[in-house]
């Protein structure tokens, strides 16, 4: 996988490639290519927005995680599946798994689906992107679920959709509905996969495992 950044450096605008992607450089730039899997996939993002739309606003370390993961997965396993992304943010794995061959449902909140919108646009010269409102925990969130479900979903993936308790750094990042819960995510994951068909591939920070083992048994 290779990343490239697109952005400001002494007043110039330049583009370079990130050896080994930390979040600095990468939440630093407005414009980022990953190449993976044959594929680019083109993303763009605020980073003023950051206050305004919480976590969506940018890409994490997380998705590329996640992305990488997927990487490895024989290609022919996403041809013709149907995949959903929870939280998709700026939308890279799923956006990925739409070149691969999968047909793709974006999901997140309102606030963040403009954003999500313009990068499935940036990347729809050769697939098309469904992307629609699923917030977790909210009165909306069974009539979409009930939608999504009305045809098999071979394979349910997220990233970054939990943080660890750090005062400070996470605790109110997300001011579109606060922190969001463990619990919310799992049960609307768990009511998205079919047993024996779908799989679910999640990415999340260190920190968050002990939170995270005591809901996965639920999926």
């Amino acid at each position: 996988m290779k990343v490239l950044v697109d952005g400001w450096e002494d007043g110039e605008r330049r583009q370079q490639e990130l050896e080994e992607p930390d979040r600095w450089g990468v939440q630093a730039a407005d414009a980022l290519i990953v190449e993976s899997c044959g594929h680019c996939v083109r993303l763009k993002q605020d980073p003023s927005a950051l206050k305004t739309l919480g976590v969506g606003a940018l890409l994490w370390e997380g998705a590329l995680v996640l992305t990488q993961y997927m990487s490895i997965i024989p290609s022919k396993r996403w041809e013709g599946a149907r995949v959903v992304e929870l939280g998709a943010g700026l939308g890279l794995a799923g956006i990925l798994a739409g070149k691969l061959g999968a047909r793709v449902t974006l999901t997140d909140v309102e606030a963040v689906l403009p954003v999500l919108q313009q990068n499935a646009d940036l990347n729809s010269d050769d697939v098309q992107f469904d992307v629609i409102a699923l917030e977790w925990g909210s009165a909306k969130a069974p009539e979409v679920i009930e939608s999504l479900t009305s045809e098999p979903i071979d394979w349910v993936i997220a990233s970054d959709f939990m943080y660890p308790e750090t005062p400070g750094l996470h605790g109110n990042i997300d001011l579109e509905g606060g922190h969001p819960t463990a619990t919310a995510f799992f049960d609307v994951a768990a009511a998205l996969c079919k047993p024996k068909r779908t799989r679910c591939l999640l990415a999340f920070e260190e920190g968050c495992r002990h939170e995270a083992a005591s809901s996965l048994s639920l999926i």
